[in-house]
């Protein structure tokens, strides 16, 4: 009797493992185009294009993706073609004496079975803080593409990769927010 609860655990299973990893449908290196736009009352928009991202399968947890994003955002999978963001708050960051909080509120990853193409849109809030001006609020959203990079390898420098798309999104943050300021004086 044991023996074959034991098949029947195993059978089942081997079952699960069979239908495949959905998570596996947007894992991979992609370059990033696409614009952030930022509103404080006032509409920016920043283009970005030839940012590198790389989005992995989460060890532990079966229906998160975890994406290089500034941060670190982590996505749900909903089916074969699409993803939720999870909310996050990040930690401050600290670039040139100013100080940039972003909190991601909603976003979503969708996919068409067999293109190695990403849609992505993201949307939340960062404040920003610069010694001698005072605190802004920017709603932000991202609108990009993410193409995948199948000549680089997924161990291939991930913290460079990391910084050079978190550089890109603060820089634009930073450039809105300096003229902002300026205007205002």
């Amino acid at each position: 009797m044991r023996q074959l609860a034991q098949m029947s655990a195993l059978l089942l299973l081997l079952g699960l493992c069979s239908c495949g990893d959905p998570r596996q449908d947007f894992v991979g290196s992609f370059d990033v185009q696409g614009r952030l736009s930022l509103s404080d009352g006032n509409y920016q928009e920043t283009a970005l294009v030839d940012v590198p991202m790389v989005v992995v399968a989460d060890a532990f947890d079966s229906d998160k993706l975890y994406l290089d994003f500034d941060c670190g955002l982590v996505g749900t999978i909903e089916d074969h073609t699409s993803f939720s963001l999870d909310r996050k708050k990040c930690p401050s960051d600290f670039v040139d004496g100013c100080e940039l909080t972003w909190t991601f509120r909603e976003g979503e990853g969708t996919k068409t079975e067999g293109d190695p193409t990403l849609a992505l849109r993201f949307s939340g809030d960062i404040k920003v803080s610069c010694s001698g001006d005072s605190p802004r609020m920017y709603s932000f959203t991202f609108t990009l593409t993410a193409t995948q990079d199948e000549s680089v390898s997924k161990s291939s420098r991930q913290e460079e990769r990391t910084q050079s798309i978190r550089t890109a999104l603060e820089q634009a943050a930073l450039s809105s927010f300096r003229r902002g300021a300026s205007s205002t004086r």
